[in-house]
């Protein structure tokens, strides 16, 4: 087995790595100033707005529903979810739907889509002990661009947006 360059993309950090690690698809996005991404296999469409209906006594993370084709789609404040500033959410948002499961669709809003990025798996590194012990389980690590910024791999089957 030799080893040899696998290059991700001109984003994330080059290693010498066993061509048969694998390797999975992550879609980035913006939350303020950080980058976050999810698995592209959870996702099933990104859209570049949507009307948002407020639904009275919902949960803090809900922003509302809209309708999707006919569909209801459930809208998650993101920035809320992980424990961000929610107070300020951009103008111009972006809706990422995610199937968490056969019954349940989520959008969920962030700031800005960035990229599509190939990450090799035993580059991830463990999410850091300063996050809130209650939010550990909802990150699947961390990994660095090659201009050393932080990308935080969110699980986001694991994300509680019902509190």
């Amino acid at each position: 087995m030799t080893d040899q360059l696998i290059v991700t993309t001109p984003n994330i950090v080059k290693r010498k790595v066993k061509q048969e690690e694998p390797t999975t698809q992550w879609l980035t996005f913006r939350l303020d100033n950080a980058l976050f991404a999810i698995k592209v296999l959870h996702i099933l469409e990104v859209l570049p707005s949507v009307d948002v209906t407020p639904v009275p006594g919902s949960s803090c993370h809900i922003l509302g529903i809209s309708n999707l084709r006919g569909s209801m789609l459930t809208l998650v404040n993101t920035k809320s979810v992980l424990g961000l500033d929610k107070s300020v959410l951009n103008q111009e948002k972006k809706v990422i739907v995610v199937e968490i499961d056969e019954e349940t669709v989520i959008g969920f809003i962030v700031d800005n889509i960035d990229e599509i990025i190939n990450v090799v798996d035993s580059t991830i590194e463990s999410a850091p002990r300063s996050v809130d012990e209650r939010q550990l389980g909802c990150y699947h690590g961390v990994v660095y661009t090659e201009d050393t910024e932080l990308v935080i791999l969110v699980n986001i089957l694991a994300l509680n947006f019902t509190e």
